[in-house]
């Protein structure tokens, strides 16, 4: 049963979806089990479908066929298990829809798939590999208890091997589903141990579409769960491509090389920082601070306070002009806010004159002086996104 074109108002009938699920089973034929999953990953394109899908019945029959199908019905059962995780199978990403993916998630996990999911990714069609990554990755956007079991299985090696010799967009694929399991720090060492740092690198160097972006995702999941793999990361080659994701790419992949370039910098050693500097990465970051989104020019914004470790430092980010940005971000509430207040303070710590230069810029002399006694900005800034510090919140925006 080939799938055929559909409206996004024509209801799926269940006596469809069992006839699918019918084709999907051990003795059918193998074209029609493998056209029968393709059905299903092209239906699976919305939360209410992907529900109707899953308690129809049709988990058992795929994860079955990942294990005694033809490389192309595995190819095809890997997508239809992905867009069943997917949070937004339409591209439309909502809580409601991230907490029923983890619920199907779930259910794909209890249903036995992770570990033919894996085997694929050792054994498969290069097609295949990647719709296994692909479905892996999302299964660990939204359950946790995925990702464990996913580490487990053993699909850290298989992936960046993946990552090292797949095709572009199973590079990609592998680089999502590393960013994902990277959430952890723990994962993160053994994504380390498995050599992913190079690949990315790599990726996010010579990649084309979407894969320079996700390795820049990965790289900042990895680094901000483990701040001993900077200096990794940096000797791998990757500041002057994330120099170049922050000139030339979209407001999206700006704000993800700029939270890279925070985690690098690391407010921890002043050697790395001018490193970060003298790669040339002050002028796009003030620039993003200047034009980006509200959430990049918070990331911009984060990657500067980070950077500002010594008098010279601070000269150069003044120099460059964030001053004038950064009093804008504080008129943005919560992390936004305490960001700002973090860069202000660390500029003012190490820049004689800097307070004037901030009341001369409209910011109210008290509120500097409240500003350079905020005992820890760095903490106040993650906690006020959720209303916890009364300290930063107090600082009201201008």
């Amino acid at each position: 049963m080939r799938p055929h074109a559909r409206s996004d108002n024509e209801a799926m009938s269940q006596s469809d979806l069992q006839s699918l699920i019918k084709s999907l089973k051990v003795g059918a034929p193998e074209d029609a089990r493998r056209d029968a999953a393709r059905a299903l990953a092209n239906l699976a394109d919305s939360d209410n479908t992907c529900a109707l899908i899953v308690d129809a019945g049709a988990l058992g029959p795929l994860v079955n066929l990942l294990s005694d199908g033809s490389d192309d019905a595995k190819e095809q059962t890997a997508r239809a298990l992905a867009q069943l995780a997917s949070p937004s199978p339409s591209g439309t990403l909502a809580l409601a829809c991230l907490a029923n993916s983890g619920k199907r998630s779930d259910k794909i996990i209890n249903a036995g798939a992770v570990r033919p999911l894996v085997l694929l990714l050792n054994v498969g069609s290069m097609g295949a590999k990647q719709q296994a990554a692909n479905a892996l990755g999302k299964i660990a956007l939204s359950s946790e208890r995925g990702s464990v079991q996913i580490v487990k299985a053993g699909a850290l090696h298989p992936m960046v091997t993946l990552l090292r010799g797949g095709s572009e967009d199973a590079k990609k694929e592998a680089a999502f589903a590393l960013g994902h399991l990277g959430r952890e720090s723990w994962r993160t060492a053994q994504i380390i141990a498995a050599g992913a740092v190079q690949p990315l690198v790599e990726l996010m160097r010579d990649g084309s579409g979407e894969g320079p972006t996700v390795a820049a995702y990965a790289l900042g999941n990895i680094s901000d769960c483990n701040s001993k793999v900077t200096g990794q990361i940096i000797s791998a080659g990757a500041l002057q491509p994330l120099i170049k994701l922050l000139v030339e790419g979209v407001d999206t992949t700006r704000d993800k090389a700029a939270a890279v370039l925070g985690n690098l910098a690391g407010n921890d050693s002043e050697e790395r920082s001018a490193q970060i500097c003298n790669a040339g990465a002050l002028e796009p970051l003030v620039a993003l601070l200047k034009e980006g989104s509200e959430h990049a020019r918070t990331s911009a914004a984060f990657a500067l306070s980070k950077l500002v470790l010594s008098k010279e430092r601070s000269a150069q980010i003044v120099k460059a002009g964030a001053l004038q940005p950064l009093v804008r971000l504080m008129k943005v509430s919560g992390y936004a806010l305490g960001i700002a207040v973090m860069a202000l303070k660390n500029l003012a710590t190490h820049h004689e004159g800097f307070r004037k230069q901030m009341i001369k810029a409209g910011v109210p002399a008290g509120l500097v002086e409240r500003i350079m006694t905020t005992a820890n900005p760095d903490a106040a800034a993650t906690e006020s996104s959720t209303g916890q510090s009364a300290e930063v919140c107090a600082i009201c925006p201008l």
